[in-house]
């Protein structure tokens, strides 16, 4: 199994709370409609240095490597990447480690 970590840092007028649970709702309702997803959260930062680094964490839990290709390349989540997030982005990190079974 691979975790996919992902850290978003949003451009200054987006990081509102009102934003910010839109886009985490928006970024909970497109993603779990990729097959490949087995698991999904979605955080906000807990504390203002966190809030400061970045504004949302999304964790995939995927069967594997080649499931991690297919997701990022699956139409669902290319719109929400280049057509939803992007504009609203300042930065973006992502991460896939392997969790084992």
């Amino acid at each position: 199994m691979i975790e996919r970590v992902v850290l978003v840092k949003l451009r200054p007028e987006y990081r509102g709370a009102e934003d910010l649970a839109k886009i985490a709702d928006q970024t909970r309702q497109v993603l779990a409609t990729i097959p490949e997803v087995k698991a999904l959260r979605v955080g906000l930062p807990a504390t203002p240095r966190t809030e400061g680094a970045y504004q949302i964490l999304i964790e995939v839990r995927l069967d594997d490597l080649e499931a991690v290709e297919r997701y990022r390349a699956h139409p669902a989540h290319r719109a929400y990447v280049d057509v939803f997030l992007r504009p609203m982005m300042e930065g973006i990190r992502a991460y896939d480690f392997d969790v084992g079974a």
